[in-house]
C-alpha cells in the first residue's frame, strides 16, 4: 500500500542481516557521501552536490556484484527527488543537526562536526578448530573433549589475532607470564582467553587435580553475570555425559551463604541456555543445585553458595577485585589461590589512578600466593581502550615492558587482510546558547528511537548521573508521551511539508507500515514506541536490571538510558547508535561507549556515536579543536595512564594488608570474616594490641619474600608510622573498660 506521505521513499523491506557484500557496498557509499558532505555541508536547503547520484550508487553496486534495483529497495537509501540519494545514517544526521521541537524554531544545535574512522573486522573462522587444535592442544584426549564442546557452540574457528594469543597462552614453555589482550569491542577478546582457560581446566580434571584452575576478575557484577551466561554455552556441552565436571561459580557480595538461600531464589537472574527460563537455586543436604524453572534442566556444576565455593573450590572462579582482596587476607580462603593457571582481569582500563594503586599491591600479593607451590600462572589483562597497553600493564604489575605479551590487533589483521571493516561515525553537537544540552538530548532520544523502530535496531544513551537519567526520562514519559500525547513526534510527520529535504519532517525515520494515517501512528507512539524506551543503572534491583537487559537483547526495548552499567562487556550485537549526554567522566569513555555499537552486519557494521556537548567553555573547545576530539575517539592519543601506587595513604593501607596477609598464611585471625568479627570492646582492643605488636622486623623480612614494597627504608618508616597511628587509636596500657569505645572504633575505622 502506498500513501502520499511516503511517495518520495523507496521502501521494500529486506533481510535484517546483510551479507558482507551488501555491508561493503553500503560502507563505500557512506564514505563517498561523507567526502561530499565535507565539501558541500548539510545545510538546509541541501546542496545537490552533497548527495549520492544514481550513477555513483550504480557504479559501487556493480563493483561489488550487487543488483542496483535490489539495493535501493532494501531500505538502506533514501531518495530525494531531483537531488539524489542519502544513506539512512546521513539522512538521520541531517535531521539531527537541524533538530527542533517546533518547525518555526531555530535548530537546537548551533554547531556540528561529523568525523569518520575505520577499523578492521576480525577474520573470525579463518582457522578451523580441526586444523589448528592439534598444534595448540597436543594431548589427544583433552583435544577431543574440547573439540566436542566447540562443535556444539556458536564458534566456527579462530581469527588471526586470537590464534597468535592462544598459541602463546597454551605454550608449555611460555615466554610471558603477563599478557595484554587489547582490541576493539566484538573482536573476540573473551574467547581468546577463555579457550586456554577451558583447555587447562580439562587437563586439570583429567589428571585428577583439584582446586581452582582460573580466576576471572571483572569490575562489575552485571558483567560477571553476563560472562557466566556466555561461558555456560561451552561448559555445559563439555560436561554432558562425562564422569567429571568442570565447576564454575561467582564469588562476590551478591553470592549468598547456604543458610541465606530461600526456596524460590533465582540464581543471579540468569536464564537457562536451552529454554531461556529463569534459573533457580535448590537447597539439598549435600549443598545447592541450580535448576531451570521451565524445563527442569540441572546445572550441577555451578557452585551457587559461598560455602561451596570456599570448600569445593570451583575449577573456574568469577569474582571482582574487592572480593579477591578480602579472600587474600582471610586464613579461611587465602590458600585457595595456590597453583592456579590463569588470572584474567577483564576491562583492565578501569584500574587507574587511586583504584589502580590498590590493584598494584593486590596483584603483588596474588603473584606471591599463586606461585607459592612452584606454579607460575599467567596474568591476563583485557580491554578495548587501554592507551599504550604494554606501558600501562607494566606500571600496574611492576613487570618490564618487554616481558609482556602483546599482539597488535590492527597490524595483525592488516597483514592477513580481514574480511571487512567497521566504520565509526562521530557526530559532535553543541547546543545553541538559548537551548540546554538536556533539551538537545531529549530531542535526540525521540528521533533516534523512531529510527530504531524503522530499521529494527537499538540505541543507548549514556548519562553519567542517575539524577539526570531521572530528569530526562521523566520529561520524555510524563510530559511528551503522556501530557502532550506525543505531539513533539506526531507533528514531525503530520504538521509539516512532506518532502525529504525538509529537515523537520521525520517521515524517513518512521516505520513505513504504521504511518498510513495519523490515528494509527499516534497509537503506535503512545504504546509500542513508549514501551520501547527503558532505563538502566546500578541501583536498580538485580532482578529488574536482568529483566531490562533481557528485553533489550530480545528487541522488546529499543532504546535504553543508562549510566556506565552498560559500558563494559555486556554482549550487545545490534546496537546501532550511541548518544553520549555531555562529556563522559574519562576521555576514553567515548570510544568505549561508541564501541558498544556497530558490532554486526545487522547494523551494517556502522557505529554512530552522537556526543551532545554542554554550552560550557571546556565543551566548546572540543567542538573547535580537532586534537581534543581525536583524543576522545582514539585512546592512544591520550597521555600515559597513571597508577597511584605511590600515594602515601595507599602505601600505609597495604602495609596493614601485608601484615594481615602474613597472619592469614599463618592461620591467625585477621578479623575480616563473619566468624572473626569482634563482638566486644575488649576484643577490639586485644586485636589492635596484637596487630600493633607484629609491626616489627619480622614484617620487613616477610616483605622481602613477598616483594610488596621495593624500598626497605621507606617500608621501615611507614611501619613506624602505622604503629604510631594504632597506638594513638588505643593506649593498650589503659584500662579497657574506662575507654570511650565509640571514639576508638571511629578512629580504628578511619585508620583501616
Amino acid at each position: 500500500m502506498h500513501s502520499p506521505l511516503k511517495s518520495f521513499i523507496h521502501v521494500v523491506l529486506g533481510s535484517s542481516v546483510m551479507n558482507d557484500l551488501w555491508v561493503t557496498t553500503y560502507q563505500e557509499l557512506l564514505e563517498l557521501e561523507k567526502k561530499k558532505i565535507d565539501d558541500f555541508g548539510l545545510g538546509e536547503p541541501p546542496n545537490p552536490a552533497s548527495f549520492l547520484s544514481t550513477e555513483e550508487v550504480k557504479s559501487i553496486c556493480m563493483k561489488n556484484g550487487i543488483e542496483f534495483q535490489k539495493f535501493i529497495s532494501s531500505n538502506l537509501l533514501i531518495q530525494y527527488p531531483g537531488l539524489g540519494w542519502r544513506t539512512i545514517h546521513f539522512d538521520l544526521i541531517y535531521r539531527i543537526i537541524h533538530i527542533r521541537n517546533l518547525e518555526r524554531q531555530d535548530p537546537i544545535p548551533l554547531e556540528y562536526r561529523v568525523e569518520i574512522q575505520s577499523e578492521p573486522v576480525p577474520d573470525f573462522g579463518r582457522y578451523k578448530f580441526g586444523e589448528v587444535l592439534p598444534e595448540l592442544i597436543p594431548n589427544e584426549s583433552v583435544r577431543e573433549i574440547v573439540l566436542s564442546a566447540l562443535a556444539k557452540s556458536k564458534y566456527e574457528g579462530l581469527s588471526s589475532h586470537q590464534l597468535l594469543i592462544i598459541k602463546e597462552l597454551l605454550s608449555k614453555k611460555p615466554k610471558y607470564i603477563t599478557a595484554a589482550i587489547v582490541a576493539p569491542t566484538a573482536s573476540g577478546k573473551t574467547f581468546a582467553f577463555f579457550l586456554p582457560i577451558l583447555v587447562r581446566a580439562v587437563e586439570r580434571i583429567i589428571e585428577g587435580r583439584s582446586g581452582i584452575s582460573s580466576i576471572l576478575i571483572y569490575p562489575r557484577k552485571a558483567l560477571e553475570r553476563d560472562q557466566l551466561q556466555s561461558f555456560l554455552t561451552l561448559i555445559d556441552p563439555l560436561n554432558q555425559g562425562r564422569g567429571y565436571q568442570i565447576t564454575i561459580g561467582i564469588d562476590d557480595g551478591d553470592t549468598k551463604r547456604f543458610d541465606e538461600i530461600k526456596p524460590g531464589d533465582t540464581y543471579r537472574e540468569m536464564k537457562c541456555i536451552e529454554c531461556s527460563s529463569s534459573l533457580l537455586i535448590e537447597k539439598k543436604e549435600s549443598g545447592t543445585t541450580v535448576k531451570c524453572s521451565g524445563c527442569s534442566k540441572e546445572y550441577a556444576y555451578i557452585l551457587a553458595s559461598k560455602d561451596e565455593i570456599w570448600q569445593k573450590k570451583p575449577t573456574i572462579l568469577i569474582t571482582n577485585v574487592h572480593t579477591i582482596y578480602r579472600r587474600l587476607l582471610s586464613p579461611t580462603t587465602v590458600k585457595m589461590f595456590a597453583g592456579i593457571d590463569f588470572l584474567v582481569f577483564d576491562e583492565a582500563h578501569v584500574y587507574t589512578d587511586y583504584f589502580g594503586g590498590h590493584v598494584f599491591y593486590i596483584l603483588r600479593l596474588l603473584r606471591h600466593v599463586t606461585c607459592s607451590n612452584g606454579s607460575n600462572p599467567c596474568f591476563v589483562f583485557s580491554s578495548a581502550t587501554i592507551p599504550n597497553p604494554r606501558e600501562f600493564i607494566a606500571k600496574l604489575t611492576g613487570v618490564e615492558v618487554d616481558e609482556i605479551l602483546y599482539v597488535d590487533y590492527k597490524k595483525t589483521l592488516e597483514k592477513v587482510q580481514g574480511i571487512g571493516r567497521r566504520l565509526m561515525l562521530y557526530l559532535y553537537l553543541l547546543p545553541h546558547p538559548d537551548s540546554s544540552v538536556e533539551t538537545l538530548t531529549e530531542a535526540l532520544i525521540l528521533a533516534v528511537t523512531l529510527w530504531c523502530h524503522r530499521h529494527n535496531l537499538k540505541a543507548i544513551t549514556f548519562v553519567d548521573s542517575i539524577a539526570e537519567i531521572s530528569t530526562l526520562s521523566d520529561y520524555i514519559f510524563t510530559t511528551i508521551l503522556d501530557r502532550r500525547q506525543g505531539r513533539e513526534i506526531i507533528d514531525h510527520l503530520y504538521s509539516t511539508r512532506n518532502i525529504p529535504e525538509n529537515s523537520y519532517n521525520w517521515l524517513p525515520l518512521a516505520p513505513s507500515k504504521i504511518v498510513i494515517n495519523q490515528d494509527a501512528f499516534r497509537h503506535f507512539v503512545l504504546n509500542q514506541y513508549k514501551a520501547s524506551i527503558g532505563i538502566h543503572y546500578g541501583q536498580l534491583p538485580l532482578s529488574e536490571r536482568a529483566r531490562i537487559e533481557y528485553n533489550f537483547s530480545k528487541g522488546q526495548l529499543k532504546h535504553l538510558l543508562s549510566t556506565s552499567t552498560l559500558e563494559l562487556g555486556i554482549d550487545l550485537s545490534d546496537v546501532a547508535v550511541i548518544i553520549q549526554h555531555k562529556l563522559p567522566i574519562t576521555p576514553e569513555g567515548v570510544v568505549q561507549r561508541v564501541g558498544r555499537s556497530g558490532r554486526s552486519s545487522a547494523c551494517l557494521r556502522v557505529a554512530l556515536g552522537i556526543i551532545a556537548l554542554q554550552s560550557s567553555p571546556l565543551s566548546t573547545l572540543y567542538m573547535f579543536d580537532e586534537n581534543l576530539r581525536g583524543k576522545l575517539a582514539d585512546p592512544n592519543l591520550l597521555p600515559p595512564v597513571r597508577v597511584g601506587q605511590s600515594s602515601a595513604s595507599i602505601k600505609l593501607q597495604h602495609i596493614l594488608s601485608l601484615l594481615l596477609y602474613k597472619r592469614a598464611l599463618e592461620g591467625k585471625p585477621t578479623f575480616l570474616t563473619r566468624k572473626e568479627y569482634l563482638k566486644s570492646k575488649r576484643a577490639v582492643f586485644n586485636a589492635v594490641k596484637e596487630i600493633t605488636s607484629e609491626l616489627n622486623e619480622d614484617l620487613l623480612n616477610f616483605n622481602a619474600k613477598v616483594g610488596l614494597f621495593n624500598d626497605k627504608d621507606m617500608l621501615k618508616s611507614q611501619i613506624d608510622e602505622l604503629r604510631s597511628l594504632l597506638s594513638t587509636v588505643v593506649n593498650v596500657s589503659k584500662d579497657v573498660e574506662q575507654s570511650d569505645f565509640s571514639q576508638i572504633k571511629e578512629k580504628w575505622d578511619r585508620t583501616l
